[in-house]
């Protein structure tokens, strides 16, 4: 090996070895990232499947306020009304829409 490729070899790992070391960190913050991704996802899921059960629960609660007066009137002392939603096209009920003043 003469000088000149002592050289060339020596500013090549010089230069490749940083490189390289970014790649490994570079990798990891990605990895890092492809985990919270999927935590987020599980977490918007689960926000429309409890989004659906709010709902639910308004749609029983104006059901249950239309038979019981005492419900009714703590409702309306909180200030808290539940307009029903028009019906969809098709639709055997017509669920609620929650409305909170």
């Amino acid at each position: 090996m003469n000088r000149l490729q002592f050289w060339v070899l020596t500013w090549s790992i010089i230069l490749v070895g940083p490189l390289f070391l970014t790649e490994i960190y570079l990798s990891r913050v990605v990895h890092e990232d492809k985990r919270k991704i999927v935590i987020l996802q599980g977490v918007a899921q689960e926000g429309t499947i409890y989004s659906n059960r709010w709902q639910q629960l308004a749609t029983r609660v104006y059901q249950l306020s239309q038979q019981d007066p005492a419900l009714k009137d703590v409702m309306e002392r909180q200030h808290i009304s539940v307009t029903p939603r028009a019906p969809a096209t098709g639709a055997a009920s017509m669920p609620p829409e929650p409305a909170s003043k």
